[in-house]
């Protein structure tokens, strides 16, 4: 007959105790491990910690020791939406009160209505840039600008495309409407020293009339020719009651390190 015996029964011996210190036993080296590891966790980030904290400190120290830092300005704008400035390192620091009295302006000359894609005519448009003074044309010094208008490429679409591919200090667009295109050339620069005057040799034999490439002409004789849409203007405004004239609504020069 077969019978069932447990150790420690009778020996008054309390054997799940001593086997519960001795599993303990073995894992003490095991927590003792993982308490190290976790205290090196911990003061690993805490060198990390004071070490960026170190490297803040030392860029507020740089800032501090350089002039610049000392020297910088800002500038503001109590009526932001109308006039915006920023203030460079040689900004003189002050209040100025800005009024405006004409912001500047790029002159635009447009020509008659054609029917939409038909061909102007052919020959040569030469662009001066200047100025124009009633209907006198002062001519900057600039070389003019010669742009061939041959067969085939004399739709204003195309010639719009040759003048502003030719930089000539204009820019060149088309109008369309009910009554066809227009041909609007307008100064990429603004004010009254920044116009242009357009001559054209037409291949027609007639360089002032109403037909052919004549009609492209602005040099305040041709009859035919484009008309002035809007003339160039210098701003005109005071600071601190002092009465100013820019070609540009950049006041880049008017005050030192303002603009």
């Amino acid at each position: 007959m077969a019978t069932i015996s447990s150790p420690g029964i009778g020996s008054g011996l309390d054997v799940q105790s001593i086997d519960s210190q001795l599993v303990a036993l073995e894992r003490a080296p095991i927590k003792q491990l993982q308490t190290q590891a976790s205290t090196l966790q911990s003061r690993l980030s805490l060198y990390g910690t004071i070490k960026s904290q170190i490297a803040t400190l030392g860029d507020a120290a740089a800032r501090l020791s350089s002039s610049a830092s000392w020297g910088q300005v800002s500038a503001s704008s109590s009526n932001a939406a109308a006039i915006g400035a920023t203030a460079g390192a040689n900004a003189i620091p002050g209040s100025y009160t800005i009024d405006v009295q004409q912001l500047a302006r790029a002159q635009s000359a447009a020509s008659q209505a054609v029917p939409t894609g038909v061909g102007v005519g052919t020959g040569t448009i030469s662009i001066e840039l200047g100025s124009w003074s009633g209907g006198t044309f002062n001519a900057s010094g600039t070389p003019a600008v010669s742009i061939d208008i041959l067969p085939g490429e004399d739709s204003l679409s195309a010639i719009a495309s040759r003048i502003n591919a030719a930089g000539a200090g204009v820019n060149a667009s088309v109008l369309r409407d009910a009554s066809g295109e227009r041909l609007m050339i307008q100064s990429r620069e603004t004010g009254e020293s920044a116009g242009f005057r357009i001559s054209v040799a037409d291949d027609d034999g007639n360089d002032g009339d109403a037909a052919g490439l004549s009609r492209l002409a602005f040099n305040g004789s041709a009859p035919g020719g484009m008309t002035l849409a809007q003339s160039g203007l210098n701003a005109q405004l005071s600071i601190n009651g002092v009465a100013i004239s820019t070609q540009s609504n950049r006041l880049t020069d008017t005050l030192p390190g303002l603009n």
